[in-house]
């Protein structure tokens, strides 16, 4: 019996070793080792893997399905995020096949970023294209299908409120489309030919021990990278003599201060839980062990208005010199605001070392009509310089607070439309965990999408950050991380020789552990809390990656040589 299993072995390395000399592939040596690794039970196996490798290689339709696929993935999400449709969002005035014309504003970098993204779509749609009509054909093709998808998706954004559509990003998107397709035809099939060589030889050594060395190596460099961008987004940038205003001009030129009344201000160094937030704002009255403030002024009586946390300076009313002459302001009444009588350094140095805060107004406005643009609170120093900003803009509130990408006022601005209405009382809370910020109305959720991380700052190093993509960057960021990993990870599922469940155990360990590790960082380094949703995004990108890897269908060799031997 010895004798007959060993026949079968030198016939199993005869056969490997003319199909090399055939086919001129350098994995002979793998494959010899594996013969005298690997016992009697294993021979299917290594059959069966040997086949697979000296398959030959991967074809360019093959790759240019992969690039389209991931092209128009990053185009959906960089052009259609948040995902969200209003069918009420676009105005009747004209007809929403003409868009919104041509008067979006669109600047070089804008216009360059535009055409970037359609050029990996151009470059795929040619390649598959490309045996089968002329080069010409080719590209008119790439050249309508860019034009019709970018109509298509900016058409869609008519009805995303938080998008603006234009045919100049129609233009722009095409070029894009057309620069892939002649990049292509240029050098685009050389290419192609590298990708086909460079897979099988990867995957012949995508084994546990390499691909455990290099993921380690390449999560290590991702971690030292993630950990100094989400440093970049501490609050460590306030100023500590800044002082507390309540209802004071939104400019120098402005013609009149907040009007209406504010009852209650509270401040916290933390973020308030979602059950406490919402109490606040709804019946507005905090229970026993309730997370304390740092300040809290009630306006009842005459001022000074003292902070009954006794940490703030007194609030005194305050009018500009012109108007000194005026009796002395009881109110806010589009002259007079309220000034914290010194700076509030015990306020803001807790701000900078948690790198949270919260703060809850009540109040009422006067009015909300088209004229009225001025702030409700401050913190500003005596030159002008803000830490933070709430805003009435009309019966829209904003807000606004300092961070290393937004150092002035009106960058990464957001504002809540049609939130306020003249002498109805608002009770609103804003809260910041250190990477998300969210608002509280009237005891209901308004709004959660502002984020800061490190995809944040990735892409404040390209662009200005657009408010609505701040998610997205957050996306993009992860995708970069994680999308590489699961690829090889999908390259080594394909060469192991282990049962299933070796194979699902690597698979867990290689994308659970990496996608744990990098929140523990962010959170060490950083003032974020645990996030489990980003956890859950990292483990999605990986898994995208395997499966992007692995679009042909591939097995697990094991697996491979299992079904073959129960065929036979």
């Amino acid at each position: 019996m010895a004798d007959i299993c060993g026949i079968r072995k030198i016939a199993a390395v005869a056969r490997v070793t003319a199909n090399l000399h055939t086919r001129r592939r350098p994995v002979g040596r793998f494959l010899v080792l594996d013969c005298r690794r690997n016992g009697d039970s294993d021979l299917t196996r290594m059959s069966a893997r040997a086949e697979r490798i000296l398959q030959p290689p991967v074809g360019e339709s093959r790759w240019a399905l992969r690039i389209i696929a991931l092209a128009i993935a990053g185009i959906f999400l960089l052009t259609l995020y948040p995902f969200r449709l209003d069918l009420h969002a676009h105005p009747a005035a004209h007809s929403p096949f003409l868009l919104e014309g041509w008067g979006k504003k669109v600047t070089v970098l804008d216009a360059f970023l535009n055409v970037l993204l359609f050029v990996p779509y151009g470059f795929g749609l040619a390649a598959l294209l490309r045996k089968k009509i002329s080069s010409g054909a080719t590209i008119a093709v790439s050249l309508a299908a860019g034009v019709a998808l970018s109509y298509s998706i900016e058409f869609s954004q008519l009805f995303i409120p938080e998008r603006e559509s234009s045919f100049k990003d129609v233009l722009t998107n095409s070029t894009g489309a057309l620069v892939g397709c002649i990049i292509f035809l240029l050098a685009g099939p050389p290419l192609l030919r590298f990708l086909q060589k460079v897979e099988p030889r990867v995957e012949v050594l995508s084994t546990i021990r390499n691909a455990s060395i290099l993921l380690a190596c390449y999560f290590f460099g991702w971690f030292i990278v993630s950990g100094h961008l989400e440093k970049q987004t501490a609050l460590q940038d306030w100023y500590p003599d800044s002082q507390l205003l309540l209802g004071p001009y939104a400019h120098d030129w402005s013609n009149e201060s907040w009007k209406g009344h504010i009852s209650l201000l509270e401040l916290w160094d933390q973020a308030l839980p979602d059950d406490i937030a919402a109490r606040l704002t709804s019946s507005g009255s905090p229970l026993p062990g309730d997370d304390i403030p740092v300040a809290v002024y009630g306006f009842s009586g005459s001022a000074p208005f003292v902070d009954l946390r006794h940490n703030l300076p007194d609030l005194n009313w305050q009018r500009r010199k012109t108007q000194l002459t005026v009796s002395p302001a009881t109110t806010w009444d589009g002259a007079s605001w309220l000034a914290s009588d010194g700076p509030a350094p015990r306020l803001v140095n807790a701000i900078r070392k948690s790198g949270r805060f919260s703060v809850h107004l009540r109040f009422t406005p006067s009015e909300a009509n088209a004229d009225v643009d001025a702030n409700l609170v401050m913190l500003s120093d005596q030159t002008g310089a803000l830490d933070l900003e709430i805003r009435q803009i009309s019966s829209t509130l904003t807000f606004w607070f300092r961070d290393p990408i937004s150092p002035v006022p009106r960058r990464l601005e957001w504002s809540v439309p049609l939130a306020l209405e003249a002498n109805r009382q608002s009770d609103v809370l804003f809260s910041y965990d250190g990477s998300k910020l969210w608002l509280l109305m009237d005891g209901k959720l308004i709004y959660d999408g502002y984020r800061l991380g490190p995809g944040t700052i990735l892409a404040a190093l390209i662009k200005h950050p657009d408010i609505q993509e701040l998610r997205g960057y957050e996306y993009v960021f992860y995708g970069l991380v994680f999308f590489p990993s699961g690829c090889l990870l999908g390259l080594l599922w394909r060469n192991l020789q282990h049962s299933l469940l070796h194979l699902l155990a690597a698979t867990a360990v290689g994308i659970i552990l990496p996608s744990a590790l990098l929140e523990a960082v962010l959170v060490h380094v950083g003032n974020q809390p645990m996030s489990p949703s980003n956890v859950c995004l990292a483990i999605l990108m990986s898994a995208l990656g395997w499966i992007w890897i692995n679009l042909e269908g591939a097995v697990p060799a094991s697996l491979s040589g299992t079904f073959q031997s129960r065929a036979r």
